[in-house]
């Protein structure tokens, strides 16, 4: 009589990357892999530099939060869940985040080189900034947001005016 034998299915390992598009200089990757299958899972990934391997991850989800200073592609290694099982992974299981420089000032002008305005008239405050817009900074105090690289404020009094806490 033949001897039965029994054979186990187990569910099929997926796992995928996924990051913000762009972060500013110094900010946190947040790099998502989602995992589905039997855990716990031995993860490899590629920062872009080096392969770097994670044993025992018990969650769906792993976030990896590096601060970046250049343009970083992730990718997924390899994924194996507690079965031996591995995960299929393709080329473009890869995610690429974009680090933009952190937004300065470049300059801060009374238009036509004037450090006078006659009583009664006005002349424009020009603050030009380097970096992607929008820029959020402030004016002696009173908050304003450009989306430009180039913003005007009329004024009309003497003064100090001191550009900061630009974001």
């Amino acid at each position: 009589t033949p001897t039965p034998v029994t054979v186990e299915v187990y569910k099929p390992v997926t796992a995928s990357i996924s990051a913000p598009v762009e972060v500013c200089y110094g900010n946190n990757s947040a790099v998502e892999i989602s995992l589905d299958g039997e855990a716990p899972y031995v993860v490899v990934y590629n920062n872009g530099t080096s392969d770097v391997p994670l044993d025992n991850i018990t969650t769906s989800t792993l976030t990896i939060n590096d601060a970046l200073y250049t343009t970083t592609t992730y990718s997924l290694v390899s994924v194996t869940d507690k079965n031996g099982c591995e995960a299929p992974i393709s080329s473009g299981d890869k995610a690429t985040i974009k680090v933009n420089e952190l937004p300065t000032i470049a300059s801060v002008e009374i238009e036509d080189d004037d450090d006078y305005i006659c009583q009664g008239t006005t002349t424009n405050l020009i603050v030009t900034f380097t970096g992607n817009a929008p820029f959020t900074f402030t004016i002696n105090g009173t908050q304003y947001t450009s989306d430009d690289n180039e913003f005007e404020m009329e004024i009309s009094q003497a003064g100090r005016y001191v550009v900061e806490n630009l974001v």
